[in-house]
């Protein structure tokens, strides 16, 4: 789990001085791949901790952001800070920031996804 995160954290890191406010579609891949990373990490430690709690809602506004490569950085900033509790044994302490860097990658891929379909069905009419 930790390697996953730490993998996620390199691409994020990567991604961000690439960017010139929006991400590629290469990049878009890359992204799927640490949102998936640090959501199946979010459900190993919830397993290990043994929290069975609903999901919670996300406030979508909290985490929309101006551009995309600000996206990428706050969920990169939020990975490191949950990386840090991980790496203490603190278990509990990382799910809040693994959860909001998941939240500000969710975020810019349904964001990608909408416009996408939109493109789709404007080029349809």
């Amino acid at each position: 789990m930790d390697s996953d995160l730490r993998d996620a954290l390199g691409v994020l890191e990567r991604l961000v001085p690439n960017m010139s406010g929006a991400i590629g579609e290469e990049d878009l891949q890359a992204l799927w791949r640490c949102y998936l990373s640090v959501e199946k990490s979010i459900l190993f430690i919830k397993l290990e901790l043994d929290d069975e709690g609903v999901g919670r809602f996300v406030n979508k506004k909290a985490y929309s952001v101006p551009d995309d490569r600000q996206a990428v950085a706050f969920a990169a900033a939020s990975l490191r800070t949950g990386l840090a509790s991980l790496g203490r044994g603190d278990l509990p302490g990382s799910l809040k920031p693994l959860r909001e860097s998941r939240s500000y990658m969710r975020m810019l891929l349904r964001r990608k996804s909408l416009a996408s379909r939109r493109q789709l069905a404007a080029d349809h009419d």
